[in-house]
């Protein structure tokens, strides 16, 4: 019949869907772990350039220190040969020892020399490859594989340094606009409002999971009676289209669009749970529809045939 018809291409349907999801988070899994790599590597050459730096300050001072020295050492040459000339006999045993000190801390000069330039060049080694690895996770965040999810963006920002995203979250948080005065509550109204106050978190082209315990955020941030941010929130999470995207390890976003936990493989099982739930009761209600649509063309046909004895 048209309508089983119906339901088996709705269920072909989700299932595409599904696995396509499925494709989706295990390519964001993926970029996910690489990321974490890349961060973690960054992190080690953040603290070996940091060691580096020491280093070379040390390195500077010492051959400050050493040059300072020498230039001491060259006077008290000087000197001893300025006496050395007025009286040989006792001044040249003086002289020699000198010269020898000299020699010592021109060779020691020389190395510390070598070592730091050694040490910049490392140095800017490091840097130059901690510049390539940002660069890189910065390309991952604007690759076009992920340009269709804000979160995800916003998975990506917190694998780089914060302040370099301050100002576009400032401007966002200015942009916010003005909570609308409700007399009574109004399911739809309230998520309109969320969709434009908090788009990374509610969208209306990109469905995420929200962080768990976000109903306290909306509370702080809202001036709606909390019952009424319970109800419009519980009717929003129960909706099929939020259930599918309960995936194991997919990202949970706060208010912001910001990582703010994953989804386990429990969640995700009782998620799938109500998915079927809600597909049961639409069977049933379409089979009930069914049945009633036959009964009552039986009863038609039977008043048909009634009527024309």
């Amino acid at each position: 019949m048209p309508s089983d018809s119906s339901a088996n291409t709705l269920d072909h349907l989700f299932n595409e869907l599904n696995e396509r999801a499925d494709n989706s988070f295990q390519t964001l899994r993926s970029h996910h772990k690489r990321m974490t790599e890349l961060n973690q590597l960054c992190s080690e050459l953040k603290v070996r350039n940091q060691g580096l730096q020491e280093h070379c300050n040390y390195l500077e001072r010492t051959l400050e220190n050493t040059k300072a020295e020498l230039s001491v050492a060259q006077e008290a040459a000087l000197r001893a040969d300025v006496t050395a000339a007025e009286e040989p006999a006792s001044a040249e045993q003086s002289v020699d020892e000198g010269s020898e000190r000299v020699s010592e801390l021109e060779a020691d000069n020389e190395r510390l020399v070598s070592e730091l330039d050694a040490l910049k060049t490392d140095h800017l080694s490091l840097s130059q490859e901690l510049g390539s690895l940002q660069q890189r996770l910065k390309d991952l965040l604007d690759g076009s594989l992920l340009e269709s999810s804000d979160a995800v963006r916003a998975l990506i920002r917190e694998t780089l340094d914060p302040t370099e995203w301050l100002s576009e979250k400032t401007a966002d948080q200015d942009e916010a606009p003005h909570e609308p005065v409700m007399e009574k509550f109004d399911a739809k109204a309230i998520l309109a409002h969320w969709s434009e106050r908090y788009p990374k978190a509610f969208s209306t082209v990109t469905i995420q999971p929200l962080k768990i315990g976000i109903h306290e955020d909306l509370a702080e941030h809202e001036a709606l009676p909390d019952h009424w941010i319970r109800r419009a929130l519980a009717g929003y999470v129960r909706s099929p289209r939020y259930l599918r995207v309960l995936k194991t390890g997919a990202v949970r976003m706060d208010l912001s669009g910001n990582n703010a936990g994953f989804v386990t493989e429990e969640e995700a099982g009782h998620a799938k749970e109500q998915l079927e739930g809600i597909r049961q009761q639409r069977l049933q209600k379409e089979k009930a529809v069914r049945e009633k649509e036959e009964k009552k063309r039986l009863n038609s046909k039977l008043s048909q045939l009634l009527t024309k004895k």
